[in-house]
């Protein structure tokens, strides 16, 4: 406690304990008195914990199975699921790993995220569904796999339509007869009508 008369001696006893870099007229302080009050050591702190969080939340791992799904690689897809990687994860637009193998045209990627419980019927941001693009693209094992797996024959994207649109489209009289025996509408109509 500072015991001086004046208000000049308590002042002059304040810079004393301040330290002599202290500079009041600018409001300045020496990087010890930053870090003394936590200006530098709350972010660096926030900073600390924000990787922490992206560490224990499996964030690199996601970003790892994308590459690997990406590139088709099952080795590296089948370790990092064993290492905790969800076969759910999803791109930011919301495509699931599961469409991207088949966009890539990894079909041999596709039984793996199924087998490790991707899920078949998760939608992107459009609305399009792993049957939705395998119908479109022709693969009829594929299309078979994901009806076995639970996939909705009949899901409907509100921009772009039925997978039996999709096949239709793109000319697949097999996955035609398949989505219709699977449960898909007859008459189905899209947008447009």
């Amino acid at each position: 406690m500072i015991k001086t008369e004046s208000f000049r001696a308590q002042r002059q006893e304040v810079e004393k304990m301040l330290g002599p870099n202290y500079r009041q007229w600018w409001n300045e302080r020496p990087m010890y008195a930053r870090l003394r009050h936590g200006f530098i050591i709350l972010p660096v702190v926030l900073i600390l914990l924000w990787v922490l969080y992206q560490y224990m939340s499996g964030v690199h791992l996601r970003a790892d199975i994308r590459d690997a799904v990406e590139h088709g690689n099952l080795g590296d897809i089948r370790a990092l699921i064993m290492d905790g990687a969800p076969a759910d994860t999803r791109y930011n637009n919301g495509t699931s790993l599961l469409q991207r193998a088949l966009e890539m045209g990894h079909i041999k990627v596709v039984p793996l995220l199924i087998k490790e419980g991707a899920d078949v019927n998760a939608a992107d941001s459009r609305g399009i569904t792993p049957i939705h693009l395998a119908a479109g693209k022709g693969n009829t094992t594929i299309v078979k796999l994901l009806i076995q797996s639970g996939a909705d024959p009949g899901i409907r994207s509100e921009h772009y339509g039925l997978p039996l649109h999709w096949a239709a489209n793109s000319g697949q009289i097999e996955i035609v007869r398949l989505l219709l025996d699977a449960g898909a509408t007859v008459d189905p109509k899209d947008r447009w009508g």
